[in-house]
């Protein structure tokens, strides 16, 4: 997740185009979850209807490093409860932002079980 010097978030949308104008946010589209390459904790948005987007919920987790991302949907769906970290505010992302950032620095070294680590960032 790229937080730069104006205080702007980039952000991964997966999907359709967001109808969200908001000054502090930036969004990266990337057609499926393959183009996305993630070198570093980010934000990502699953702009997709509900089938599809339960698909990449599970991909996302089985498939790629994301332990230490977070994980917004645009709309609930079956699994949105159990592998997202819910629906997407703009205007709430930067302080959960910081928060999850905060939580991170916790972690000295990647965990063993990945699944666990993510849940656990969820946590208030």
């Amino acid at each position: 997740m790229d937080i730069h010097d104006n205080n702007r978030i980039s952000m991964y949308v997966i999907g359709n185009d967001i109808p969200i104008n908001c000054q502090d946010l930036d969004f990266i589209y990337v057609n499926n979850l393959d183009e996305l390459t993630l070198d570093s904790p980010s934000v990502i948005i699953l702009a997709l209807e509900p089938k599809k987007q339960n698909q990449a919920l599970l991909s996302l987790h089985q498939d790629f490093p994301l332990w230490n991302s977070k994980v917004y949907v645009l709309q609930e769906s079956t699994l949105t409860e159990y592998l997202s970290d819910g629906i997407f505010d703009p205007f709430k992302i930067t302080e959960q932002w910081k928060q999850h950032q905060s939580k991170l620095s916790l972690i000295e070294e990647e965990p063993t079980d990945k699944l666990l680590a993510w849940l656990w960032l969820g946590l208030d």
